[in-house]
């Protein structure tokens, strides 16, 4: 709609310019809008970050090497992309070296979680499949104590298939599906180490799994990609909500000014009628402000609304209230203020005596103009 309006009003800004410069009067004062517009938000995102590994004994060795790196980890990324961050680490079936002191079955219990809702089931005769990573996933994106809001992120490492050694509970083809179609519902980003060793096949599943879930694929060996503290750190940070944030630009607005009556000393009286001129001007030499439209609402001071008569007519207003077009503003020049004029009606009809606020919105955009000096270095030689 103030496009429309804008492409209305180009087409007599020139005889609005001419005209009602001439009879713009010498009262004025300048009004600048209240406040400057949001820069954009700084708070922390919460990221909830679920390491869980294949315990077995070929394991052991980068379990071990990521629980070192881990509180570096965790420094740097705090530095590099902060996020209000928890961390929890899980063995599947059993326990590990350094942070994995636990199993996510234990802490799922702990939450109130039954066997029956773990999909990781012992066998028969009791042994424990510690190398599931698949239903380790499901269990974890389905009943992991995620905090409202947080981003979501599993990281699991192993070296075996994703539907484990023993018992293979599941068609391996099946455990992919499933643990990324219950990743996706939770919302869930799944980031996968592939061990020293692991199969192409494996290693494919491990891929899919991340890629399908908007995650990450690392590979054995670590040192390969930068380390256990590189790969934490890229996770936590890609895991990490990117806020909204406005752009540094330059505060740049035109100045505004009110001009009406007949002598410096005419006031606004309660039962009035007063033509008034809103003067816009550009104080920089080096850019035009194009295509300004304004819209004015009258107040009285530290209230909502003017009071209406009896009749419903407002007590004080201006017309026309906007929009209303200026055009462009061209850039300011020495003996040339460039002001533009617009004329507004303000009624008064019997209103209270007090202070009132004119609140004036602008709405503009800005081009620079540019110089550039290069130089060209050339060799003339003799002919």
């Amino acid at each position: 709609m103030i496009q429309q309006e804008q492409q209305g009003c180009a087409e007599i800004v020139a005889q609005l310019n001419q005209q009602l410069q001439e009879d713009s009067v010498s009262r004025r004062f300048t009004i600048y809008p209240a406040r400057a517009c949001p820069k954009g938000s700084s708070g922390q995102s919460p990221v909830d970050l679920v390491v869980v590994t294949d315990t077995s004994s070929s394991m052991q060795d980068e379990v071990a090497a990521l629980s070192d790196a881990a509180e570096a980890a965790i420094k740097a990324a705090r530095q590099n992309c902060p996020s209000d961050l928890r961390v929890a680490w899980f063995g599947i079936e059993r326990t590990a070296a350094g942070k994995f002191t636990q199993t996510y079955r234990h802490y799922l219990h702990g939450l109130g979680v039954a066997d029956e809702q773990i999909k990781n089931k012992p066998s028969p005769d009791g042994t424990v499949d510690d190398e599931d990573g698949a239903a380790a996933i499901v269990d974890l994106a389905s009943h992991f104590d995620w905090r409202p809001g947080a981003a979501r992120l599993i990281f699991y490492l192993g070296d075996e298939k994703l539907e484990g050694e023993y018992p293979q509970n599941w068609a391996g083809q099946d455990a992919v599906v499933t643990a990324v179609t219950v990743a996706r519902k939770q919302q869930v980003k799944v980031y996968t180490y592939a061990g020293t060793d692991i199969d192409d096949d494996s290693k494919t599943k491990y891929k899919l799994v991340a890629r399908k879930t908007k995650g990450q694929i690392f590979q054995a060996p670590a040192e390969n990609i930068g380390g256990f503290e590189a790969v934490l750190e890229k996770i936590i940070c890609t895991g990490t909500p990117q806020e909204c944030a406005s752009a540094q630009a330059p505060e740049l607005r035109p100045c505004f000014e009110l001009r009406w009556g007949n002598g410096p000393k005419d006031q606004i009286e309660t039962e009035d009628v007063e033509n008034i001129f809103v003067v816009a001007s550009n104080p920089y030499t080096n850019v035009v402000l194009k295509d300004l439209v304004v819209t004015l609402l009258l107040r009285p001071k530290n209230q909502a609304s003017v009071a209406a008569l009896p009749d419903g007519t407002p007590a004080v207003e201006v017309t026309p209230a906007g929009p209303i077009c200026f055009g462009d503003l061209s850039p300011c020049q020495a003996g040339d203020s460039g002001e533009i004029a617009r004329e507004v009606v303000l009624v008064s009809r019997g209103t209270k005596a007090g202070a009132y606020t004119l609140a004036l919105k602008a709405c503009y955009s800005a081009e620079f103009i540019l110089q550039s000096d290069d130089e060209f270095s050339m060799e003339l030689v003799k002919s």
